[in-house]
């Protein structure tokens, strides 16, 4: 009956008149039955939204993390060959989220003369 009652749940929309139609002739156990499977179902699928939701937004927050590392030492470097970045610049950096352009920019920055040298091309 698990097996049949399992496929039920699977194959007919919540609002689908044919469901309607076997639910009413079901008896109150067999029933209960199809209930506590979709209710299985339902929270399995919420536990495995949360867990995905978790592990996408600990991604974002480590991206973010060596985003906001490497912009750092960014300025730090610029600073540390007394090149001051204008309010612009730093803005610039500080809103770049893409490790790939700010890596960039420092590879730039350990060769430039100029704070506008880091930012060309």
């Amino acid at each position: 009956m698990q097996p049949f009652l399992t496929y039920f749940v699977s194959a007919f929309d919540h609002d689908s008149p044919v469901r309607d139609t076997l639910v009413e002739s079901l008896d109150q156990e067999t029933r209960s039955m199809i209930f506590s499977i979709r209710d299985e179902w339902f929270a399995e699928g919420r536990a495995e939204g949360e867990a995905r939701g978790r592990a996408e937004g600990e991604a974002e927050g480590e991206a973010r993390g060596r985003a906001v590392g490497i912009a750092r030492s960014l300025e730090r470097l610029l600073a540390a060959k007394g090149l001051e970045l204008t309010a612009e610049q730093r803005a610039r950096v500080a809103g770049c989220t893409d490790e790939t352009i700010l890596q960039a920019w420092f590879d730039r920055a350990v060769t430039a003369a100029a704070p506008a040298q880091v930012f060309e091309g």
